[in-house]
């Protein structure tokens, strides 16, 4: 897991998309990145972003708990 702090890290909520990306699903390598009002966890291969949080590891489990199925 890769931190990269910078304005530029802010909140995604979906695909960036682009000719190339590969690999999604299932998603990976992820970064987390500080920006000014906490961390976000991105897919590197397509850029899905997930919710903001407090820290990184916090990011990063939002990250996956948002790409799971819903139960049932």
């Amino acid at each position: 897991m890769t931190t990269q702090k910078g304005a530029h890290a802010g909140h995604r909520a979906k695909h960036r998309g682009g000719a190339g990306r590969r690999r999604c699903p299932p998603h990976g390598p992820i970064m987390v990145a500080a920006s000014e009002q906490g961390y976000v966890a991105s897919c590197l291969a397509c850029g899905l972003g997930g919710p903001e949080r407090e820290d990184g590891w916090e990011a990063k489990l939002a990250f996956d708990e948002a790409l799971q199925p819903p139960a049932g």
